[in-house]
């Protein structure tokens, strides 16, 4: 029987004092068993960039996740210009630039879930919607709890991978983030949009599985992102066989 593929997943780090009064790092349980549920075996990864290589030669997959954090504008050249810009965390946005850089330079397959798709564009190059509300949309991307459940329509543009895995070009997802890509970054294509013109899904043009989602797919309450998660856990055990010869 072939090896499950091993899918490093980026985590959280907190100070408040909810669970530790040390630092802690924290990931939803949902990511986990979207990976578990699929066939794969999660692996969390804290932020030590010297351990990078390992990182890279142990997992078959990378999992950038969402948090409770926004990248500080000077990664993308700006200032902080929304008072809605908080609890940025360096070390974690440096980490992740890392990583990432190491996965695509292998081709590894990459999946960016809300800030981990935010990561994939400002890394590329681009930028992003600091605080998306200012912008006077039509669509409410903060939806009220319960925020795993579908919550508005986004079109997925036809000649994308994302359409081939999701089998449909109009669905809903759950929405939980107040930023959002802006400018967007080289070697990026749109793969999918809220109807206010949201940027809600981007890919990777010449890697052969890197794929950014502005919402949350490992709560799995749609069948469209069922087939999301376990694309990308059978494209890692493709990468795996390909990896070990």
């Amino acid at each position: 029987m072939p090896m499950q593929p091993i899918i490093g997943i980026t985590i959280d780090y907190s100070q408040k004092e909810l669970y530790s009064k040390y630092p802690w790092y924290a990931l939803r349980v949902d990511y986990a068993d979207a990976i578990s549920t699929h066939g794969g075996v999660p692996l969390l990864l804290p932020y030590d960039v010297a351990a990078i290589e390992q990182y890279a030669q142990i997992i078959d997959g990378l999992l950038i996740s969402g948090g409770d954090f926004d990248i500080h504008p000077k990664y993308y050249g700006q200032d902080i210009n929304s008072e809605y810009v908080v609890n940025v965390i360096d070390s974690r946005t440096r980490f992740e630039i890392a990583l990432l850089e190491r996965a695509i330079s292998i081709s590894m397959p990459v999946l960016g879930i809300c800030g981990g798709m935010q990561l994939l564009n400002v890394y590329s190059g681009g930028s992003l919607i600091q605080h998306v509300p200012d912008k006077g949309g039509t669509v409410t991307h903060q939806q009220p709890h319960p925020k795993c459940q579908p919550h508005h329509d986004i079109k997925v543009q036809e000649d994308s991978l994302l359409h081939s895995i999701a089998a449909d070009a109009i669905y809903k997802v759950n929405s939980t983030h107040h930023q959002a890509v802006d400018k967007l970054g080289k070697h990026l294509k749109v793969s999918a949009m809220a109807e206010d013109g949201i940027i809600e899904a981007i890919e990777h043009v010449s890697h052969p599985y890197c794929i950014g989602v502005q919402w949350h797919p490992e709560y799995m309450r749609s069948e469209q992102d069922r087939n999301l998660m376990h694309s990308f856990v059978r494209a890692s055990w493709l990468y795996k066989g390909k990896k070990n010869g």
